[in-house]
Protein backbone atom coordinates (compact mmCIF):
# COMPACT_ATOMS: atom_id res chain seq x y z
CA UNK A 1 0.00 0.00 0.00
CA UNK A 2 1.17 3.52 -0.82
CA UNK A 3 1.73 5.46 2.39
CA UNK A 4 -1.07 7.89 3.21
CA UNK A 5 -3.00 7.19 0.01
CA UNK A 6 -6.24 7.14 2.04
CA UNK A 7 -7.50 8.76 5.24
CA UNK A 8 -10.58 7.64 7.17
CA UNK A 9 -12.35 10.33 9.21
CA UNK A 10 -14.32 9.00 12.17
CA UNK A 11 -16.61 11.37 14.07
CA UNK A 12 -19.03 14.19 13.29
CA UNK A 13 -17.14 17.27 14.50
CA UNK A 14 -17.39 19.14 11.20
CA UNK A 15 -15.11 21.99 12.30
CA UNK A 16 -12.25 19.65 13.25
CA UNK A 17 -12.82 17.57 10.14
CA UNK A 18 -12.71 20.61 7.84
CA UNK A 19 -9.46 21.75 9.46
CA UNK A 20 -7.80 18.36 8.87
CA UNK A 21 -9.01 18.20 5.28
CA UNK A 22 -7.74 21.70 4.56
CA UNK A 23 -4.32 20.74 5.96
CA UNK A 24 -4.17 17.79 3.55
CA UNK A 25 -5.27 19.97 0.64
CA UNK A 26 -2.62 22.59 1.44
CA UNK A 27 0.08 19.95 1.62
CA UNK A 28 -0.71 17.92 -1.49
CA UNK A 29 -2.63 20.04 -4.02
CA UNK A 30 -1.13 22.25 -6.70
CA UNK A 31 -2.66 25.66 -6.00
CA UNK A 32 -3.06 26.34 -9.71
CA UNK A 33 -5.17 23.20 -10.17
CA UNK A 34 -6.95 22.93 -6.81
CA UNK A 35 -10.40 23.32 -8.38
CA UNK A 36 -9.67 20.51 -10.83
CA UNK A 37 -7.79 18.13 -8.57
CA UNK A 38 -10.13 18.23 -5.58
CA UNK A 39 -13.41 16.38 -6.04
CA UNK A 40 -16.22 15.72 -3.58
CA UNK A 41 -18.28 12.56 -4.00
CA UNK A 42 -21.52 12.03 -2.07
CA UNK A 43 -22.06 8.36 -1.32
CA UNK A 44 -25.83 8.76 -1.07
CA UNK A 45 -26.05 10.51 -4.45
CA UNK A 46 -27.26 13.76 -2.90
CA UNK A 47 -24.87 16.05 -4.75
CA UNK A 48 -25.73 19.36 -6.38
CA UNK A 49 -27.17 17.47 -9.36
CA UNK A 50 -28.78 14.77 -7.21
CA UNK A 51 -27.16 12.05 -9.33
CA UNK A 52 -26.71 8.50 -8.13
CA UNK A 53 -23.20 7.24 -7.55
CA UNK A 54 -23.02 4.14 -9.73
CA UNK A 55 -20.11 1.69 -9.37
CA UNK A 56 -19.01 2.53 -12.92
CA UNK A 57 -19.00 6.26 -12.24
CA UNK A 58 -17.23 5.74 -8.92
CA UNK A 59 -14.53 3.64 -10.57
CA UNK A 60 -13.96 6.34 -13.19
CA UNK A 61 -13.60 9.04 -10.52
CA UNK A 62 -11.00 6.97 -8.67
CA UNK A 63 -9.00 6.42 -11.86
CA UNK A 64 -8.51 10.09 -12.81
CA UNK A 65 -4.95 11.44 -12.35
CA UNK A 66 -3.89 14.95 -11.24
CA UNK A 67 -3.44 17.79 -13.71
CA UNK A 68 0.07 18.31 -12.33
CA UNK A 69 1.84 14.91 -12.29
CA UNK A 70 4.24 16.10 -9.59
CA UNK A 71 1.35 16.81 -7.20
CA UNK A 72 -1.71 14.91 -5.99
CA UNK A 73 -5.38 14.59 -6.78
CA UNK A 74 -7.73 14.40 -3.77
CA UNK A 75 -11.12 12.69 -3.66
CA UNK A 76 -13.37 13.34 -0.65
CA UNK A 77 -16.11 10.73 -0.14
CA UNK A 78 -18.88 12.20 2.01
CA UNK A 79 -21.31 10.00 3.98
CA UNK A 80 -19.22 6.92 3.17
CA UNK A 81 -21.40 4.79 5.47
CA UNK A 82 -24.19 5.24 2.90
CA UNK A 83 -22.21 3.64 0.06
CA UNK A 84 -24.04 0.74 -1.53
CA UNK A 85 -22.31 -2.62 -1.34
CA UNK A 86 -21.19 -2.61 -4.98
CA UNK A 87 -19.57 0.81 -4.50
CA UNK A 88 -17.93 -0.38 -1.27
CA UNK A 89 -16.47 -3.25 -3.31
CA UNK A 90 -15.13 -0.77 -5.89
CA UNK A 91 -13.44 1.29 -3.16
CA UNK A 92 -11.90 -1.73 -1.43
CA UNK A 93 -10.60 -3.09 -4.73
CA UNK A 94 -9.06 0.29 -5.55
CA UNK A 95 -7.40 0.60 -2.11
CA UNK A 96 -5.76 -2.78 -2.62
CA UNK A 97 -3.78 -1.21 -5.45
CA UNK A 98 -4.07 2.60 -5.19
CA UNK A 99 -2.48 5.19 -7.43
CA UNK A 100 0.45 7.01 -5.84
CA UNK A 101 -0.84 10.32 -7.22
CA UNK A 102 -4.34 10.08 -5.71
CA UNK A 103 -5.40 10.60 -2.09
CA UNK A 104 -8.80 9.35 -0.96
CA UNK A 105 -10.47 11.00 2.05
CA UNK A 106 -13.26 8.85 3.48
CA UNK A 107 -15.75 10.67 5.70
CA UNK A 108 -17.61 8.00 7.67
CA UNK A 109 -19.54 10.29 9.98
CA UNK A 110 -20.37 8.63 13.29
CA UNK A 111 -19.48 5.12 12.17
CA UNK A 112 -17.56 3.32 14.91
CA UNK A 113 -14.66 0.86 14.76
CA UNK A 114 -16.97 -2.15 15.14
CA UNK A 115 -18.67 -1.49 11.81
CA UNK A 116 -17.94 -4.26 9.26
CA UNK A 117 -17.04 -1.79 6.48
CA UNK A 118 -14.67 0.12 8.76
CA UNK A 119 -12.93 -3.12 9.65
CA UNK A 120 -12.46 -3.89 5.95
CA UNK A 121 -11.03 -0.42 5.32
CA UNK A 122 -8.68 -0.51 8.32
CA UNK A 123 -5.62 -2.14 6.61
CA UNK A 124 -5.65 0.45 3.81
CA UNK A 125 -6.29 3.77 5.57
CA UNK A 126 -4.85 6.14 8.11
CA UNK A 127 -7.56 6.81 10.68
CA UNK A 128 -8.25 10.39 11.73
CA UNK A 129 -10.41 10.71 14.85
CA UNK A 130 -12.23 14.04 14.81
CA UNK A 131 -14.57 13.32 17.73
CA UNK A 132 -18.21 14.17 18.15
CA UNK A 133 -19.78 17.57 17.87
CA UNK A 134 -21.44 18.99 20.95
CA UNK A 135 -24.85 19.23 19.33
CA UNK A 136 -26.71 16.04 18.50
CA UNK A 137 -30.32 15.84 17.35
CA UNK A 138 -32.90 13.16 16.69
CA UNK A 139 -32.07 13.15 13.00
CA UNK A 140 -28.51 12.02 13.79
CA UNK A 141 -30.17 9.14 15.60
CA UNK A 142 -32.37 8.19 12.67
CA UNK A 143 -29.49 8.41 10.20
CA UNK A 144 -27.47 6.02 12.37
CA UNK A 145 -30.42 3.62 12.47
CA UNK A 146 -31.00 3.67 8.72
CA UNK A 147 -27.31 2.95 8.15
CA UNK A 148 -27.41 0.07 10.69
CA UNK A 149 -24.93 1.72 13.06
CA UNK A 150 -26.58 0.33 16.19
CA UNK A 151 -23.78 1.26 18.60
CA UNK A 152 -23.74 4.86 17.38
CA UNK A 153 -27.54 5.02 17.50
CA UNK A 154 -27.66 3.93 21.15
CA UNK A 155 -24.91 6.41 22.07
CA UNK A 156 -26.83 9.23 20.37
CA UNK A 157 -30.10 8.17 22.03
CA UNK A 158 -28.43 8.25 25.43
CA UNK A 159 -27.02 11.73 24.75
CA UNK A 160 -30.43 13.01 23.64
CA UNK A 161 -32.02 11.70 26.82
CA UNK A 162 -29.23 13.24 28.92
CA UNK A 163 -29.93 16.54 27.15
CA UNK A 164 -33.55 16.20 28.33
CA UNK A 165 -35.05 15.65 24.91
CA UNK A 166 -38.62 14.41 25.29
CA UNK A 167 -39.08 10.73 24.38
CA UNK A 168 -42.18 11.56 22.34
CA UNK A 169 -40.27 14.11 20.23
CA UNK A 170 -37.52 11.54 19.63
CA UNK A 171 -40.12 8.97 18.62
CA UNK A 172 -41.75 11.53 16.32
CA UNK A 173 -38.44 12.10 14.55
CA UNK A 174 -38.05 8.34 14.15
CA UNK A 175 -41.50 8.15 12.52
CA UNK A 176 -40.63 10.99 10.14
CA UNK A 177 -37.27 9.57 9.08
CA UNK A 178 -38.60 6.03 8.66
CA UNK A 179 -41.33 7.38 6.38
CA UNK A 180 -38.71 9.22 4.33
CA UNK A 181 -36.55 6.12 4.01
CA UNK A 182 -39.14 3.87 2.40
CA UNK A 183 -37.28 3.90 -0.94
CA UNK A 184 -34.24 2.30 0.74
CA UNK A 185 -36.24 -0.54 2.29
CA UNK A 186 -38.32 -3.35 0.88
CA UNK A 187 -42.03 -3.05 1.61
CA UNK A 188 -42.16 -5.77 4.27
CA UNK A 189 -39.31 -4.26 6.32
CA UNK A 190 -40.80 -0.79 5.94
CA UNK A 191 -44.19 -2.09 7.19
CA UNK A 192 -42.60 -3.94 10.11
CA UNK A 193 -40.72 -0.78 11.11
CA UNK A 194 -43.91 1.28 11.16
CA UNK A 195 -45.60 -1.35 13.32
CA UNK A 196 -42.68 -1.29 15.77
CA UNK A 197 -42.93 2.48 16.04
CA UNK A 198 -46.70 2.41 16.56
CA UNK A 199 -46.40 -0.30 19.21
CA UNK A 200 -43.67 1.68 20.98
CA UNK A 201 -45.82 4.82 20.93
CA UNK A 202 -48.71 2.89 22.46
CA UNK A 203 -46.54 1.30 25.17
CA UNK A 204 -45.10 4.67 26.18
CA UNK A 205 -48.49 6.43 26.24
CA UNK A 206 -50.15 3.67 28.28
CA UNK A 207 -47.20 3.34 30.66
CA UNK A 208 -46.77 -0.34 29.84
CA UNK A 209 -43.03 0.15 29.33
CA UNK A 210 -40.44 2.59 30.65
CA UNK A 211 -39.89 5.37 28.10
CA UNK A 212 -36.10 5.00 27.87
CA UNK A 213 -36.21 1.22 27.67
CA UNK A 214 -38.90 1.41 24.98
CA UNK A 215 -36.75 3.76 22.90
CA UNK A 216 -33.65 1.57 23.29
CA UNK A 217 -35.60 -1.48 22.13
CA UNK A 218 -37.09 0.22 19.09
CA UNK A 219 -33.70 1.68 18.09
CA UNK A 220 -32.09 -1.77 18.15
CA UNK A 221 -34.97 -3.40 16.28
CA UNK A 222 -35.13 -0.70 13.59
CA UNK A 223 -31.36 -0.95 13.07
CA UNK A 224 -31.78 -4.68 12.50
CA UNK A 225 -34.54 -4.06 9.93
CA UNK A 226 -32.75 -1.24 8.07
Amino acid sequence: MVENCAFLFLGDDESAKKKKINEIKERYLDKDFKDIDFEVVYADGKDSQNQSLTPQKFNEILSYLPANPSKKRIILIKKAEALKQDSKDVLLKYLNNPANSVIVLIDAGLTDNTDAFIKELAPFVKKVEVGRSKKTDAFDLTRAIINRRTTDALIILNKLLQDRKKPQSILGALFWQWENSRDRLNFEKFRMGLKLLLDTDLRIKTGRLDEELALELVVMRLSYLA
